[in-house]
């Protein structure tokens, strides 16, 4: 499964295309580069290749109704996904519907960042105000990338 990696500041083009990066691209192969996009509940697009999102859309199963929380998790997961394929420029379509999610609007300033499995779509707005949040409100720590549960030493 690929590993997307790092954070890099796009512009859509007039008809809500994005030229996706080497850096993703070089990380599937050229007959695998068929990918789903799809809404996150924070309010970003998240963009999958195949073999992820396999992962996502068999965690997205289960009874016919489930929760109030397994309904909420496939009406954002499963409801707004879009399988894209980047065409000979590597430029991906973004649908008007998942543009509007993900707060778009007139500004066609995003941010791509790689969060290991998944890349995520930001409007730039967006993105500046949640990463001021996540900064501001938590104390990182190496036991938080590691997955250690034991206390970190200063």
């Amino acid at each position: 499964m690929a590993t997307f990696l790092g954070r890099s500041n796009h512009t859509l083009d007039d008809k809500g295309r994005l030229i996706l990066p080497k850096r993703i691209l070089d990380e599937v192969l050229p007959k695998d580069r068929i990918f789903t996009l799809t809404a996150s509940p924070d309010g970003c697009l998240l963009l999958l290749e195949q073999k992820a999102w396999a992962t996502v859309a068999r965690a997205a199963e289960g009874v016919v109704l489930g929760t109030r929380r397994e309904r909420a998790m496939r009406r954002i997961f499963l409801g707004h996904a879009e399988t894209v394929q980047p065409d000979r420029s590597n430029r991906i379509s973004i649908a008007e519907g998942l543009r509007q999610f993900a707060g778009f609007g007139d500004s066609k300033e995003v941010v791509l960042v790689g969060t290991g499995q998944s890349f995520e779509i930001w409007a730039k707005k967006r993105w500046d105000a949640a990463l001021a949040a996540a900064i501001s409100s938590y104390e990182f720590s190496d036991n938080d990338l590691v997955g250690s549960t034991a206390a970190s030493q200063p």
